[in-house]
């Protein structure tokens, strides 16, 4: 069996606990000991404690031996606007790791602190950082404040990355090596040789890279024979710290018996463009574990024909492990329009997982639950993509989308795009979301008639950290990110840190049409809309109607917001209307069209509600959107995650997992 272990650092929640007492001084006692009894009362405790959380690796672990020294700095509240804007430092106190927790003096008083972390003792090594939200020091008051600390992953600077590979003595190779592939630019590999010049195996090494997010692939072919191990893996290069891929394999990972497999997890079925006929003609095994070993080209089929029996059903879930191994399944076709669950996988069930798996000229046809990659998803699909065409003539239903039909579990780092068709609950990934959706894109053309969008169509719980762009048409609830964001028993629709680059674009009779959401009854925070919004009635830069929701720290850089109605009222630059909810802290692009009686070509001038909390937001113009101050000011979070601000502003804001920013469209430059 072979062992990996991934030594990355994320976000370290750093517990921050400072007890300030202020008493005064008893008159007529022995001077010294008024002096130690004052300082004592002023002295307050600094506690740091590093606790395990959810990180972006496949194998995390963090331990406080990452950093070596601190500095912590005590801001003046009260002229503070962000870290890169001047500000007065009231106190800054230096820390090892040895004394940390050493106590710290403070006056009473409005206090922000910024920690920074560094990896060697001398203050040099800047890995990490974190800013409190703000808080206040009483006179015999204790106060607790809790900081998020972030590792540097994409605000320049070089990162380590180590690998520790072992294999068993007296074995030779024909070949072994390292590749390792920049996540979003293919053509950046670097390969390292783990064969010396006299044909021995080397498995430890170091090589520095940028920051950023890499795919890692380890192969080592034993010499004479076929039989080969093959690792694939992701991991994120962090500033002036280290990430270590550590294997160690055995001889029997070099039999045959190996490579054929046998469904368990540690010796999974090796599935290649021969082995997978067997399964497609006897059937699967639902909770065995399988692994691709190459890349896979389904036969061609007529017209109207299908290549692809799903597996799982509605009655019997998928519940093992499907790793694609970086590879990738081409040419899948399944045409099945009168039945429901269709899709590479027909329902994968709770303990089910497909990961690192590639859909390529995808030609899906069903009724409803229709996606390329699952029908239904309960379970975990993590780092899978699609490419073509998804299609479902389902009634109310629905539930098509890109990647996934109908999902109560965790769709992650994945991505479609193609074209979605259908008519209820139509996302560019997803159709129906009653899960966690996060850190995925779409480019897409999505058509649909009611409940349409750019990732999920219809949204029950968690949308976060995606974007989407493309064409996205339909006739009610229509958003470039989510059609209709709403609730469900005890879930509430959450749409945060997401963003729109394209067209939505509803026809006559239509309603509630939205850059980011067309009909929300939910939360949207923190989302950017940029290109085109139109529709009949109720149409809005970020929302179309909203219904007792919350909308939140957003911003509109439409440049065109218009009804096709002839009624002024029906449109605005944030939303169009709404009954009751919360409107906070929103802004749109000062020159904005919002225009009512659109043809086409022209329109009559809506009449604007501005202000941070009104229908049409406050205005904020190119020079504005430029700057990370204005963004900042919106609510917009830019420590490395979920946001990155880079080049001065020359490319839009991206998220923490996009390697480069999106250039401003034309009009916005």
């Amino acid at each position: 069996m072979y062992k990996y272990k991934g030594i990355l650092l994320s976000n370290i929640i750093l517990l921050l606990l400072c007890a300030m007492f202020l008493i005064a001084c008893p008159g007529f006692v022995d001077l010294q000991q008024e002096k130690q009894e004052e300082i004592q009362s002023e002295m307050g405790v600094f506690y740091l404690k590093l606790n395990d959380v959810e990180m972006r690796a496949i194998a995390p672990d963090s331990g406080l031996d990452h950093f070596k020294s601190y500095k912590l700095i005590f801001i003046n509240a009260a002229d503070f606007t962000d870290i890169n804007s001047a500000y007065t430092i009231i106190e800054e106190v230096n820390r090892t790791a040895a004394n940390v927790t050493s106590p710290v003096l403070l006056k009473a008083g409005n206090y922000i602190l910024r920690v920074l972390a560094y990896t060697d003792e001398n203050y040099l090594n800047l890995a990490a950082e974190g800013i409190s939200q703000g808080f206040e020091i009483s006179v015999n008051a204790s106060t607790i404040e809790i900081v998020e600390l972030f590792a540097f992953i994409s605000e320049g600077g070089i990162g380590v990355f180590k690998w520790n590979i072992s294999v068993p003595a007296g074995l030779n190779f024909n070949s072994a090596e390292l590749r390792i592939t920049s996540y979003t630019n293919i053509n950046d590999v670097l390969t390292i040789n783990l064969l010396n010049p006299s044909g021995q195996f080397n498995g430890t090494g170091s090589r520095n890279l940028n920051n950023g997010y890499y795919r890692i692939l380890l192969s080592i072919i034993k010499d004479e024979s076929s039989d080969s191990v093959i690792l694939r893996s992701f991991l994120h290069i962090y500033r002036n710290m280290e990430s270590v891929l550590e294997a160690e394999f055995e001889a029997g990972h070099f039999s045959s018996f190996f490579v054929q497999g046998d469904g368990t997890p540690g010796k999974p079925f090796i599935l290649n463009n021969t082995t997978i006929q067997d399964f497609i003609n006897d059937g699967w095994n639902l909770n065995a574990h399988y692994i691709l070993s190459e890349n896979i080209v389904l036969p061609s089929v007529a017209a109207g024909g299908s290549n692809w029996e799903p597996i799982g059903s509605e009655e019997q879930h998928f519940q093992g492990t499907f790793d694609g191994n970086g590879f990738s399944i081409s040419g899948v076709k399944i045409n099945l329009g009168d039945d429901e669950d269709i899709g590479l996988f027909g329902t994968v069930g709770a303990s089910g997982v497909v990961k690192n798996l590639s859909l390529i000229n995808v030609d899906i046809i069903g009724y409803y639950y229709v996606g390329a990659l699952a029908g239904t998803n309960r379970g975990l699909v993590d780092n899978c993509s699609a490419s073509g065409n998804v299609s479902g003539d389902g009634d109310e239903d629905g539930a098509i989308g890109g990647l996934i039909g109908w999902s109560n579990g965790t769709v992650r780092n994945s991505f479609f795009t193609g074209n979605v068709d259908g008519e209820y609950g139509i996302g560019g990934l997803t159709g129906v979301n009653l899960g966690v959706i996060e850190n995925n894109y779409t480019v897409v053309n999505v058509n649909g008639y009611e409940d349409v969008g750019g990732i999920v169509g219809t949204n029950f719980n968690i949308v976060e950290n995606n974007f989407a762009s493309g064409t996205i048409i339909g006739e009610k609830a229509v958003g470039g990110v989510v059609g209709f964001n709403t609730l469900f028993d005890s879930w509430t629709g959450k749409v945060k840190n997401c963003y729109f680059a394209g067209t939505v674009d509803a026809g006559i009779d239509s309603t509630w049409i939205g850059g980011i959401i067309g009909l929300n009854v939910g939360i949207v925070q923190n989302c950017f809309s940029i290109g085109d919004v139109v529709g009949d009635t109720a149409v809005g830069g970020i929302a179309g109607y909203n219904e007792d929701g919350i909308i939140s720290n957003n911003i509109a850089l439409n440049s065109l917001v218009a009804s096709s109605y002839n009624m002024p009222n029906l449109i605005g630059r944030i939303i169009s209307f709404g009954t009751g909810g919360e409107i906070n802290n929103n802004f749109a692009f000062t020159d904005m069209n919002a225009k009512y009686n659109w043809n086409g070509s022209s329109g009559t001038n809506q009449s604007l509600n501005k202000g941070l909390n009104q229908l049409d937001g406050q205005d904020i113009s190119i020079a504005q959107i430029k700057t990370r101050t204005a963004w900042e000011t919106a609510g917009f979070t830019f420590n490395g995650s979920p946001w990155v601000w880079d080049n001065s502003g020359e490319t839009m804001p991206r998220l923490f997992w996009e390697t480069t920013g999106k250039p401003w469209p034309a009009y916005l430059q």
